[in-house]
């Protein structure tokens, strides 16, 4: 049997077909190609006596990477560290391409590869009302199917004092009661930041709690290590907005509650309607 396994977890999936988030059993080998998938997806899944299936979203939100083992196969990991602590060179380890389904079997020589459909491309014709009214129904029914699927998880949106984020909250909140907004702000600082202070106001006009994480520049430079090991992207910007990321994930960590928490973000539309090309 052909060896292909996976080191660690992979990221938790949250794609979406148009008209329900997608379970673990439609990324099988004998299910449909999902060409129709947005959203975050990396998958990995067997089926007896010799099939596998590889499934990557469009945008690579998900990561997935790979590296050959010595005995014809691959072991995949969500995160390069993973790999390199089993003994595989960096140098070695390869990105399963964004937009992949890929399928496996010792019964054929080569891979069979489909490629998953862009969604933003369909909509070049359309007049700026047509746009406007099709990105409001598409974020609308996707968080209608987030809240139904996750009925018993803890929501937070986290509020930037952007366009983005503040979109996002405003649909949020009429789809998914009990949501709670969370701001970033950087101790040290001559009082409250601008971005704070959009926040506080946006979370009083929408009737959500606003839980405020103010991190110290020595708190946020400790994260450095666990940024560089799990948000695989070492521009200078990236890294910037992942240490943003950790202090506000360790916040949303220790609040109170054992539900499972769910962090929604003002990346949530172009995870749907963007169309970007590789860097």
């Amino acid at each position: 049997m052909m060896p292909i396994q996976v080191v660690g977890a992979l990221d938790a999936n949250f794609a979406w077909n148009g008209e329900r988030l997608y379970e673990e059993h439609d990324f099988a080998p004998a299910a449909r190609v999902p060409v129709e998938l947005r959203g975050a997806a990396a998958s990995l899944r067997f089926e007896s006596p010799s099939s596998w299936r590889i499934v990557r979203d469009p945008l690579g939100i998900n990561k997935l990477f790979w590296a050959s083992t010595p005995d014809g196969g691959a072991a995949l990991a969500s995160r390069p560290k993973r790999l390199v602590e089993q003994g595989y060179a960096f140098d070695a380890i390869q990105a399963i391409p964004r937009g992949s389904v890929i399928d496996l079997s010792e019964s054929r020589l080569e891979p069979e590869v489909h490629r998953i459909n862009g969604a933003a491309k369909e909509a070049a014709q359309k007049s700026l009302p047509e746009l406007a009214g099709g990105i409001r129904l598409v974020l609308d029914r996707y968080l209608g199917a987030l809240a139904e699927a996750h009925s018993g998880a803890d929501f937070f949106m986290c509020l930037s004092g952007g366009l983005d984020s503040s979109g996002i909250a405003a649909l949020a909140r009429d789809r998914i009661p009990g949501m709670t907004a969370v701001s970033f702000d950087l101790e040290g600082q001559h009082g409250e930041s601008e971005d704070r202070r959009i926040a506080r106001r946006l979370a009083g006009d929408l009737e959500l709690p606003l839980l405020c994480v103010t991190a110290s520049p020595p708190s946020l430079l400790d994260k450095l290590d666990i940024v560089l090991e799990e948000g695989v992207d070492w521009r200078d910007f990236n890294v910037h907005a992942a240490l943003v990321n950790a202090a506000i994930a360790e916040a949303i960590t220790l609040s109170n509650g054992k539900a499972p928490k769910l962090v929604l973000t003002g990346d949530l539309a172009n995870e749907f309607l963007a169309d970007y090309g590789e860097e």
